[in-house]
């Protein structure tokens, strides 16, 4: 009877497991090295644009993240502190709350110097193979993967110095 019990919980577990991240990418995280997809956007200011035309021509720092979540907050202090450190850093924030919860005022209170747009029904992230918050993609200036940065990165330097060398590509 025990162990019968204890194969339901561990059955329920995988199952809920498998389908805690569907509509979140599936875990097909997009590789370094592949064209990041091209995605039209309007961001948190009611600006339109796509991912190609967004600073064309210079590497981007695409950054999904949740309002909620204490590594995102974590992430966008440090992020916050890279970009004072180097204002050439260029970085696109995806919301990707389910719910807006006051997106902009957040943006506004964290005083963050970029952009943000709000992905609800998760369409860019299912294109990136994104399946938690933060999870970050460094471009090139051509859109291709060069790093990909998976939870709070805590790698300051390594992503300021990775940023600097696509710079002068």
């Amino acid at each position: 009877m025990r162990r019968a019990i204890l194969s339901i919980l561990a059955l329920s577990l995988i199952a809920f497991a498998s389908t805690a991240f569907a509509g979140m990418g599936g875990g097909n995280i997009l590789p370094v090295g592949g064209a990041a997809p091209d995605f039209q956007y309007k961001d948190l200011d009611g600006n339109s644009g796509s991912l190609y035309e967004f600073k064309k021509g210079e590497p981007l720092l695409l950054v999904f993240i949740q309002r909620t979540c204490r590594s995102c907050q974590r992430e966008m202090e440090f992020l916050k502190e890279a970009k004072a450190r180097n204002e050439g850093l260029n970085i696109l924030g995806v919301f990707i709350d389910a719910v807006d919860k006051n997106l902009q005022n957040y943006k506004h209170e964290m005083g963050l110097p970029f952009n943000f747009l709000w992905d609800p029904d998760l369409e860019i992230a299912d294109k990136y193979g994104v399946t938690f918050a933060p999870t970050s993609f460094l471009l090139d200036k051509n859109r291709v993967i060069s790093k990909v940065f998976r939870g709070w990165s805590r790698q300051e330097d390594e992503l300021e110095s990775d940023f600097k060398v696509l710079s002068t590509k």
